[in-house]
């Protein structure tokens, strides 16, 4: 019989044996601290602060997909994986042997893992890497500073190499073996007037003289390429190499190898010895391509995650939500919604995503109803074009037994703007059905004022440029005077967006503004939020209106 342990009393069991101990959490392709024990968060130089945050969040990429890689083989595995590393090269003085459990809950399913700490080695691993004798990472870095300091403008130009040993199909317990015989012949291979640093378990940094430098890295991915005897066998491993050039320009190292990293990840597409210097349009251009590759999977891979913002009407304290949508992307990890957006309207993809999120939302509204009451949701111009959006957007509210008038689309005011002709007869039979127009960021456009006149909409959201500086008398406040003045002559809700602090809050409930809405409320949280948010959003509001009459005694 299968007896189920719990996780807690599991860390516990582990934590009496090992000081240095970890639990992860995986959620949407993330790996995010949920525990970290004391002598863990010495050795990691982290605290506390790094709990609910991902190694996306507390390392630079290279390290945090090397890291991941552990955690992903270990699920792949369900098995534990044994790791001889450094998980914090920038920080860590130390070099240990890991190990990684990935939990199999009763469901079968691996959502935490507990990582621990076998043995320390402490022979000076500040400067040298134990296990190759090659620099540390801050070692590396730090000679490279100081080197750079020392150079003078007419000096030859030198450059960062990430290599990259392909050891995918070598098992777990022989590439120690296979990484001592490179470290061997890479010491044979380098002169003075280069420098070597271990990055990783199975990647490294050289800096060296850009002269001939193209030509050097292929004769050692050559050498490296010499077939390597273990007993009977016979084995050849190729290598990805990415180099960006050091200049004296003030920009941090860190940064550097950061470039040579993504240089290197391109190199890895490639089979074989291969070689990618780094081009920030190229980078770009990769990012764009994978971003849209990744995006066009997100739905079937249920990456999609929806947040809620509160709106607040300052008369009645009644709270309506802005929903907002989230990309945790197995592959790239969080993908800001002002990327994905832009890769999704220009590759065609948005209206799928538009009408997926209009349908989550319904589902929300259908089954709670007490405490989700109204909505607002975004939506492109290119799926506001759509021919049979109204008919679309009615059957979906009808199939979830929904009235439309619970709903409030958001437009930005840039796209009804360079579509006021088309869109105005669509906004005419949107407002019929039952749903109410908002037009977002209002004020950003020279034309606000002139089509305002025009436009058949329901509300105007200021954007939050002009509540940023809020002050008495300042420039935005008189800019956001006008645009309420005007809003209330001709019948047009208002919402302030960005309120930040209770000062630009109470300095709004002097005007004619009915709603407000930012971070001095709540963030967007997720759906399972709801009621806590709804809770402390009524609480502040009572609070302001307290705040408000003692300010007019």
């Amino acid at each position: 019989m299968l007896i189920e342990i719990p996780i807690q009393t599991l860390l516990k069991s582990f934590e009496h044996l090992y000081n240095v101990v970890f639990l992860m959490k995986e959620s949407n392709g993330q790996f995010i601290y949920e525990y970290v024990s004391p002598d863990a968060q010495k050795l990691a130089s982290l605290d506390q602060s790094c709990i609910g945050k991902t190694l996306e969040d507390m390392y630079p990429s290279y390290m945090a997909d090397h890291v991941s890689s552990y955690y992903r083989e270990a699920k792949e595995k369900r098995s534990p994986v044994i790791i001889q590393d450094k998980f914090n090269m920038e920080t860590q003085n130390e070099t240990a042997n890991h190990v990684v459990i990935p939990i199999i809950e009763a469901d079968q399913q691996i959502r935490y893992y507990i990582c621990y700490t076998q043995q320390i080695y402490t022979q000076n691993t500040a400067y040298v890497d134990v296990s190759t004798g090659f620099h540390s990472l801050p070692s590396f870095s730090s000679y490279v500073q100081h080197h750079l300091l020392k150079m003078k403008a007419s000096a030859t130009p030198n450059m960062i190499c990430y290599i990259k040993v392909r050891l995918n199909k070598i098992a777990m317990d022989q590439r120690t073996l296979y990484l001592n015989e490179i470290a061997r012949r890479m010491k044979q291979w380098f002169s003075n007037g280069q420098y070597i640093a271990r990055a990783v378990e199975d990647e490294f940094i050289i800096y060296m003289s850009s002269e001939e430098a193209k030509q050097r890295i292929h004769e050692l991915q050559a050498w490296l390429s010499k077939p390597v005897y273990l007993g009977e066998s016979e084995t050849v491993l190729t290598t990805a190499v990415g180099t960006t050039n050091v200049e004296n320009d003030g920009k941090p190292i860190s940064t550097v190898i950061n470039e040579a990293y993504h240089a290197m990840l391109r190199a890895k597409q490639q089979e074989g010895n291969s070689l990618v210097c780094f081009d920030i349009d190229s980078q770009s251009k990769d990012v764009k391509q994978n971003t849209e590759q990744e995006l066009k999977k997100a739905i079937s891979n249920n990456e999609f995650v929806l947040y809620f913002q509160p709106i607040v009407h300052m008369s009645t304290g009644d709270v309506h939500y802005e929903v907002l949508l989230r990309w945790f992307s197995s592959k790239l990890g969080p993908v800001p919604p002002d990327v994905f957006i832009v890769v999704a309207e220009n590759c065609g993809f948005i209206e799928e995503i538009d009408m997926w999120v209009f349908e989550r939302v319904c589902e929300k509204l259908a089954s709670e109803t007490n405490e989700l009451k109204r909505v607002s949701i975004n939506m492109s111009t290119k799926t506001f074009g759509l021919p049979e959006l109204e008919r679309e957007l009615a059957a979906i509210c009808k199939k979830n037994d929904i009235d439309p008038k619970r709903i409030e689309l958001e437009l930005t005011e840039h796209s009804l703007l360079e579509n006021a002709d088309d869109f105005t007869e669509k906004l005419i039979r949107l407002r019929k059905s039952g749903f109410s127009v908002a037009i977002d960021d209002f004020g950003m456009s020279h034309s606000s004022f002139n089509y305002l006149r025009v436009l058949p909409v329901d509300k105007i959201k200021i954007d939050k440029a002009f509540i940023k500086n809020l002050k008495k008398d300042s420039r935005e406040f008189h800019i956001v005077s006008s645009i309420l003045s005007l809003a209330e002559k001709i019948g047009v809700t208002v919402t302030a967006e960005g309120v930040e602090t209770s000062e630009q809050a109470l300095l709004l409930m002097g005007t004619t503004c009915e709603e407000l809405q930012g971070y001095f409320f709540s963030k967007p949280s997720s759906y399972e939020t709801i009621v806590k948010v709804n809770k402390e959003t009524h609480e502040k509001w009572q609070q302001l209106l307290l705040d408000w009459e003692s300010n007019k005694k």
